[in-house]
């Protein structure tokens, strides 16, 4: 099961994270900005606010 992915772009030097659909495809979550530390977007997971890491 497709739960989270992590993504790092050089060019800017940061981490974005993004969630998988119903269908296992991946979107960018734009609950949370790109951060230069995975530390926020884990801890978006973490809390899932929004029910779609979770459930």
């Amino acid at each position: 099961m497709k739960i989270a992915q992590l993504r790092y772009d050089e060019r800017s030097r940061t981490w974005s994270l993004y969630a998988a659909d119903r269908n296992e495809r991946w979107f960018l979550y734009d609950n949370v900005r790109p951060a230069p530390d995975v530390g926020p977007l884990l801890a978006e997971i973490g809390e899932d606010p929004t029910g779609i890491f979770w459930g």
